[in-house]
């Protein structure tokens, strides 16, 4: 009669622990949810861009990269000076060439098939390690290499760190939003903080890099890029982003390697001479041109792609 007794006992541990892993799974999902709530600008950002393809048509030109890129180019006075339709799709370094990859995938699904697809980052981006954050914010079965498991564990990785549930809890506790960054309609990008030209000067305290501190890991999304490109029949380059001249001189020693890099992907490289640039041309940040340098710099950066 011990058994009966041993069985029943056991199932009700086995259904108390099932009520409590769902009841528990539910409460973390909830509350997960309102954290997830509070997105940053790097959020909106993506999904502005994202969509922005939802209601496009006849496109000729496409511009993919980050933030570099977002300040520096109008498109609507691209769409001028060249005769091409074009839109701005870029997002923040956050996303890297990752970023890039994933926008094009989703303009390709959309069947959207430009004559021009320009790469657009400063030189930092060739740092680093690979960014899935791109992978994780979008709709990733646009990557069919990318198995289902391997997605969710990108997910896992890239939202569930001690570090990223630290900040959100932290925020949901403290009942404080996100720190945003509204988006300018009118520029096409995230609106810049205030700033007086004559006034900025970046310092930039850190020692330089050389072609040891590049990872070859990060062109593997170039090589992607430019594999779209040609199967796709689409005129692809890649040029670099501004930034200022105290932390371009700082990155000469590896530059000229990762823009071997970068032509060993493909991807036709079109060099410039004015990517490195005074602090008076920049606005909110190192990297980021000034809004009332945008459209200079939108003709300069014309001048040198537009016959590519």
């Amino acid at each position: 009669m011990m058994f009966p007794s041993l069985f029943i006992s056991s199932f009700r541990q086995y259904f108390f622990a099932i009520i409590s892993f769902t009841i528990l799974w539910c409460a973390f999902a909830f509350l997960f949810a309102q954290i997830e709530n509070k997105r940053s600008s790097d959020d909106e950002l993506f999904e502005y861009q994202f969509y922005k393809l939802e209601t496009a048509k006849n496109i000729d030109t496409i511009f993919l990269g980050d933030s570099s890129l977002g300040n520096a180019i109008n498109a609507k006075l691209w769409s001028k000076l060249s005769g091409d339709k074009t839109l701005n799709l870029a997002l923040t370094g956050v996303y890297g060439y990752e970023g890039a990859y994933v926008m094009m995938l989703n303009a390709l699904s959309k069947n959207i098939r430009p004559k021009k697809i320009l790469l657009f980052f400063e030189p930092q981006q060739m740092l680093g390690n690979i960014s899935y954050a791109a992978f994780t914010k979008s709709h990733v079965d646009l990557d069919p290499e990318i198995p289902f498991l391997q997605k969710l564990f990108l997910y896992w990785k890239m939202n569930m760190n001690s570090e990223t549930l630290g900040t959100k809890f932290s925020s949901l506790i403290k009942k404080t939003a996100v720190q945003k960054q509204e988006i300018d309609f009118a520029s096409d990008y995230m609106k810049q903080k205030k700033s007086k030209r004559e006034e900025n000067k970046f310092d930039d305290l850190r020692p330089s890099k050389t072609a040891k501190d590049l990872n070859p890991e990060k062109f593997i999304y170039l090589k992607k890029i430019s594999e779209l490109c040609k199967n796709n029949n689409i005129n692809c380059a890649y040029v670099h982003g501004t930034i200022i001249n105290d932390t371009c001189k700082k990155l000469k020693a590896f530059t000229k390697t990762g823009e071997k890099f970068i032509r060993e992907t493909g991807l036709k490289f079109v060099s410039n001479n004015f990517y490195c640039t005074s602090d008076i041309d920049m606005g909110d940040s190192a990297s980021h041109i000034h809004p009332d340098m945008k459209d200079v710099y939108t003709e300069r950066y014309f001048k040198l792609l537009n016959n590519f």
